[in-house]
């Protein structure tokens, strides 16, 4: 415990005392305290050159005697962290889990103007090995004809690797790494590249995986479904800017991406601060999948019951906002849409 409590109490009785007061003392309560703060002194049982800095946190429960425990060894140079990441991967993956996110602000701060000298620092969950890796890591590890790094973000690892648009990625054997931190884009967005290998946001960019042949058929699926795309957006108006065929979409109905300098995950960070006013929002642009069943009962929807296909545009947007871990406006109206047609 600590002796600090004690001793104000004595001061302030002896001040009052001197003063010419009779001071009487009574308990009225326990109060937690904590350790009495003193100087810290370490000795290496074995010596090995390293200098050490002693430190305990302010919570520490008090003790009395010599102490015997584990010596951290600060590192101080990015040369010192970056030999830990070689040599003891499993001392930097506990040191990373405690500062990685103030490595990645440090990225971003002041306009980007540390980020060659802490990039090669930052990890992210890989899709394929499971497990956090660095950028370094990720380059070395690439498919042969791979030319830019993959990431999308999402609230959490599980839900990232369930996004439709991360399909065609995973269909080619590459790997992506998933974001799951408010800053994580931001840090993407400054970094821009990595040892000559472009940053590719998977919901955003092009792939650059598709092959001529391929992007022809979602040009001519385009024109061939134009008047569709223009019905969906006309119901919905200034919710979306734009409503496109997709190139990304293979076994889901629809997706969500954003077009502009603000995406889909910064719009959620702005919405997660108190004073968020809608004015940082994204641009939304509806994608849909021409080969799914749910676009071709639309198409017959506006043929045979232009209201139902109305309900149907609804749906298809509210069900994409969901994907994206966005808020759905109205969301009895929104259950209303799906029951009526059934």
């Amino acid at each position: 415990g600590s002796a600090a409590l004690t001793e104000a109490e004595a001061w302030v009785k002896e001040q009052f005392e001197s003063w010419g007061l009779e001071v009487l003392v009574q308990e009225a309560m326990e109060a937690q305290v904590g350790f009495n703060r003193g100087p810290w002194f370490g000795r290496m049982l074995s010596e090995d050159g390293t200098s050490l800095h002693f430190c305990t946190p302010s919570y520490t429960a008090g003790t009395k005697g010599k102490q015997a425990g584990h010596v951290v060894i600060e590192p101080k140079t990015k040369a010192e962290l970056e030999r830990m990441m070689k040599d003891e991967p499993e001392k930097y993956l506990q040191f990373y889990k405690s500062f990685g996110r103030q490595i990645k602000y440090g990225i971003v701060d002041e306009y980007g103007a540390n980020k060659d000298l802490l990039k090669d620092l930052v990890m992210f969950h890989s899709a394929k090995k499971k497990k956090l890796i660095s950028l370094s890591e990720y380059v070395k590890d690439m498919e042969v004809g791979q030319d830019r790094i993959y990431y999308v973000s999402s609230d959490t690892v599980e839900n990232a690797e369930k996004l439709p648009q991360a399909e065609p990625v995973l269909d080619k054997g590459y790997d992506f790494l998933c974001l799951t931190e408010d800053v994580d884009e931001f840090v993407m967005k400054t970094v821009r590249d990595y040892e000559e290998k472009n940053l590719c946001n998977i919901t955003t960019d092009d792939l650059g995986i598709e092959s001529d042949e391929e992007k022809k058929e979602v040009e001519e699926k385009q024109e061939e479904n134009k008047d569709v795309l223009a019905f969906v957006k006309d119901v919905l108006g200034d919710k979306v800017a734009s409503v496109k065929i997709s190139s990304k979409l293979k076994n889901h109905a629809v997706m969500l991406s954003s077009e502009g300098g603000i995406s889909i995950e910064m719009e959620k960070y702005f919405r997660s601060m108190p004073d968020y006013d809608g004015s940082m929002k994204a641009s939304y642009v509806l994608e849909l999948n021409a080969s799914h069943p749910a676009f071709q009962a639309l198409s017959n929807a506006i043929e045979t019951d232009k209201e139902r296909a109305e309900k149907m545009a609804e749906i298809m947007f509210e069900q994409a906002l969901l994907i994206a871990g966005l808020p759905i406006p109205d969301t009895v109206g929104a259950a209303d849409r799906v029951f009526e047609l059934f």
